[in-house]
Order: C-alpha cells, then sequence, then structure tokens
C-alpha cells in the first residue's frame, strides 16, 4: 500500500469513530434527559395549528384544549 492510501484510509477509520462516538453521546445525553414529553409540548400545537386549531394542545389534568401561548410564548412558531 502506497502512503496516500494508507493516510486516506487512516482518515476514513478516524472520521467514523468520531462520528459514531459523537451520536453515540448525543443519544444517550437526549434518552438521559427524558425530552420525549418537550418535544410532545412543541410538535402538538403546530400540528392542531396546520390542521385549524391554532396553538392548540392538551394538558393533564383538564378536560379541554388549551393554548400553548398560556404557558410558553414562542413567537418564532408564527413564522413557520
Amino acid at each position: 500500500m502506497t502512503k496516500d492510501r494508507v493516510n486516506f484510509t487512516t482518515a476514513v477509520c478516524i472520521t467514523v469513530v468520531w462520528v459514531t462516538v459523537f451520536t453515540t453521546l448525543a443519544f444517550k445525553k437526549y434518552f438521559a434527559f427524558n425530552c420525549g414529553i418537550d418535544l410532545a409540548n412543541i410538535f402538538q400545537p403546530l400540528y392542531n395549528t396546520l390542521h385549524g386549531n391554532f396553538m392548540q394542545m392538551t394538558f393533564d389534568g383538564l378536560d379541554k384544549n388549551i393554548c400553548r401561548w398560556g404557558g410558553h410564548v414562542e413567537i418564532i412558531f408564527v413564522f413557520i
């Protein structure tokens, strides 16, 4: 093998290891914070807005939907 080929192979191996390590760390961080409910609180109002119910979301303990902006205001959602 030539020196260029060895350098290329080494660079590819290091890149694959780097991507694998940091992807694994990102997933571990995501699951450690248990972010599932946070994503649901953001995506449900966006989904409902697209289907005609402006920023509506369900809330535990209530029998009706509430506006997302009752607790948090994300003005950027208007522009999305």
